[in-house]
């Protein structure tokens, strides 16, 4: 997570806790203070996902949501009660 801002990276740690709970198991939540430390540290971990400010929490929870599963093979249609 890339904020210069404590507050909103504090945030956007507790979004990705409720996912913790969603799942049932941990997720790795990394953090940098600056663009340039959060460049390298997308290209490092390989990140499936890039938000732009302002980041709307609920949108990253979904999009995190969706990656987490359709990692593990899961059919998120079929995980929100839609077709699938």
């Amino acid at each position: 997570m890339v904020a210069g801002n404590p507050e909103t990276r504090l945030l956007l740690g507790v979004a990705t806790r409720s996912l913790e709970r969603q799942l049932g198991e941990p997720l790795e939540f990394v953090e940098a203070a600056d663009g340039e430390a959060g460049v390298r540290l997308a290209r490092w971990s390989g990140a499936d996902a890039w938000f732009v400010k302002p980041v709307d929490a609920f949108e990253m929870a979904d999009t995190i949501l969706e990656l987490v599963r359709a990692s593990r093979g899961m059919d998120v249609l079929a995980e929100r009660g839609g077709a699938g």
